[in-house]
């Protein structure tokens, strides 16, 4: 007579069985965990990409307060003050279409300089990139350790990452550092300005001032300085293409 029996398992059978639920447990979590995984990383990675369209800063989480902001102005502008040329400043900022003529030509400092920055909406408390950018495209290098003095992590741009100052305005800049004082008269004259200045980057305001150098007529700017032979002048107004 055989014996049948219902109901139980026996241990072989039951040891079988649990570690096969046991494997399914775990394989379960262990997809849970990679689906939590990758979630979190999509959710940083659009916000990532979120700071980035809005144009923050790539330091967004480093706000100044504004104590902190306005030291830092001060700072930065008896450095420029120091170590640049105010004039060089006002070439730069004619790269901001909401920045007036007017604005720029009345101030006589660094400070109220960069205050119009402010007012424009390209600086503030947390966004400080253009002051960094300004001084990799200028060359004023002392203006990274003062940044830095304030805030430790500031990731300053290389000239390969800046991004607020138009490849056209650069050019300028290198063009302003590069020509040579009498090659610069020969240029005012050559396009009927005055050269009474002294100074290489007040004649530089004014060729930009009286549209006699722009994005427009670039191309026939840097022909006029190639019939007259000013080969390195020509290179500096195409270094960045």
């Amino acid at each position: 007579m055989s014996l049948v029996y219902c109901g139980k398992q026996s241990r072989s059978e039951a040891g079988s069985s649990s570690n096969a639920e046991s494997k399914q447990s775990r394989s379960k979590r262990s997809r849970s965990k990679r689906s939590r995984s990758k979630r979190s990383r999509s959710k940083r990675s659009r916000s990532k990409r979120s700071r980035s369209k809005d144009g923050s800063s790539r330091n967004a989480a480093e706000k100044l307060s504004e104590s902190e902001y306005s030291q830092l102005l001060v700072d930065v502008s008896n450095c420029w003050k120091r170590f640049s040329n105010i004039t060089m400043l006002k070439v730069l900022l004619y790269d901001f279409n909401k920045i007036s003529t007017s604005e720029i030509q009345n101030k006589d400092n660094v400070f109220d300089l960069f205050n119009l920055l402010r007012s424009s909406g390209k600086l503030s408390p947390s966004n400080i990139d253009i002051i960094a950018e300004a001084s990799v495209v200028c060359g004023v290098g002392n203006i990274e350790e003062i940044i830095k003095k304030k805030i430790p992590t500031y990731q300053y741009p290389t000239s390969n990452e800046v991004k607020t100052i138009s490849k056209y305005r650069r050019n300028v800049i290198e063009f302003g550092i590069k020509v040579g004082k009498t090659n610069l008269k020969t240029i005012m004259n050559l396009v009927g300005l005055s050269h009474k200045e002294t100074d290489t980057w007040d004649l530089i305001f004014q060729l930009v001032l009286h549209n006699k150098l722009t994005s427009k007529n670039k191309d026939e700017f840097v022909e006029l300085l190639r019939q007259n032979e000013m080969i390195r002048e020509v290179e500096a107004l195409n270094t960045y293409t």
